[in-house]
């Protein structure tokens, strides 16, 4: 038993690659312990009416929805907040962001304030963030305990290990060591 459980909450994390065809989400156990998720990759146009998204989500309020700039379908974030869970109201207020490279969304990235002072970062990165990105993203997380999402990043990259370090500093670790997607350059 948790001493502090109601100062708890349990955060997630998930790239779906498409919320209409992820049928799961609304019934996984493991999920439905979650008090918020963050979902990324959901392939929703802006078009995409809400109705549809609740309907899908009747375990869920979704708390903010950022999909892909128009005429484009991925890309998008949402918040999720458990309707079964006390704990899901303690996310007070959400920031969100952007980032560009040649006029093409590059990053998505939200702060959520948990218990009023307690910041988590999510990200989205559609492809490896350069250096210039890399200081934008460690100047918009600065504040955040913790950060989840999916930056593009590989460990087994000398390069992009490094890009990992520099992003974590001293205060943050990353607990992700494992390749999720295979591709001809990190096999």
């Amino acid at each position: 038993m948790f001493n502090y459980e109601e100062k708890e909450t349990k955060v997630g994390y998930l790239d779906i690659n498409g919320l209409i065809d992820a049928e799961y989400l609304n019934c996984d156990k493991n999920l439905l312990h979650l008090d918020i998720l963050v979902l990324s990759e959901t392939k929703l146009e802006i078009t995409t009416e809400t109705n549809i998204v609740k309907d899908r989500l009747s375990n869920w309020k979704v708390a903010a929805r950022f999909d892909s700039d128009k005429g484009k379908n991925n890309m998008g974030l949402i918040l999720l907040l458990n309707k079964n869970s006390k704990n899901s109201n303690n996310a007070h207020s959400v920031t969100h962001h952007k980032i560009y490279r040649n006029s093409v969304l590059q990053a998505q990235m939200m702060i959520v304030t948990i218990f009023k002072n307690e910041q988590y970062g999510f990200i989205y990165c559609r492809s490896t963030p350069n250096s210039n990105e890399l200081k934008a993203l460690d100047q918009l997380f600065s504040s955040c305990s913790n950060i989840l999402g999916d930056l593009n990043l590989s460990h087994r990259n000398s390069e992009e290990l490094s890009k990992l370090k520099k992003l974590c500093a001293s205060e943050k670790i990353s607990v992700l060591n494992e390749i999720i997607r295979t591709s001809s350059n990190n096999q």
